[in-house]
Order: structure tokens, then C-alpha cells, then sequence
């Protein structure tokens, strides 16, 4: 008499995709006069594997667009009536998977989101 058994294995075999990446830079709610404010982010000199793409709404007090290796990016604070550079940091996003579309051991989009709290 042989022994018969059955299991049950979970593939652990991510495909190969690309997931994007976007990063949020926003003042915090506390700033003041927050909305008289425009955000603008770049890739640091030094940074070659930097790229950021176009922020859809550049204007205001919420930067957001797709990123890839932007581990380090330098963030500016523009007053909007007189041009005049309020605060300039530079910040280190925490990017985290948001969604894991094939599975919990695969990756995914990851996002950041930076919010400054005011100068």
C-alpha cells in the first residue's frame, strides 16, 4: 500500500514590472498663510539617478508628481506674490509600497508623501 498526499504550495515568483513611484511634497496645514505659498522640488546636483516628473498643478502648497531615484530631493517654499524663497531643506521621502497587486511577497507603486511643517 503506498501513501498518497496532496499540498498545496504558494508561488513565490513576482513577475518583472516596473512599478512607478510618486512623491508628494505639501506644507503642512499649520503653515501659514499656506495657500499663498508654492512648493517646488528638485533632483540634488550631485544626485545622477534622479528624476522627477512634472508636477500637474505646480502652483500652490502641494507638489506632486512620479518619481525614480529620488532617494535625497531638495524642496523649496516660494512666496507666491513676491517670488521670494521662504525655506529651502532637503529631504530623504520614506516611499512605501502601496499596493501589492500579486501578492504580499512581491513589490509594487510605491508612494511618499513630505509635509513641512513651517519655517
Amino acid at each position: 500500500m503506498g501513501v498518497l498526499g496532496t499540498g498545496c504550495s504558494v508561488s513565490t515568483a513576482c513577475p518583472a514590472i516596473g512599478y512607478g513611484t510618486t512623491l508628494e511634497v505639501r506644507l503642512d496645514d499649520d503653515w501659514p498663510d499656506r495657500d499663498d505659498h508654492e512648493v517646488e522640488v528638485r533632483c540634488p546636483v550631485e544626485s545622477e539617478a534622479c528624476w522627477l516628473g512634472e508636477d500637474a498643478d505646480p502652483a500652490g502648497p502641494v507638489w506632486r508628481a512620479a518619481v525614480e531615484g529620488a532617494a535625497t530631493v531638495e524642496v523649496r517654499v516660494v512666496d507666491s506674490a513676491t517670488s521670494t524663497v521662504v525655506a529651502e531643506r532637503l529631504v530623504e521621502p520614506d516611499y512605501r509600497i502601496v499596493e501589492r497587486p500579486h501578492g504580499i511577497l512581491c513589490g509594487g507603486p510605491a508612494a511618499a508623501v513630505v509635509s513641512l511643517a513651517d519655517p
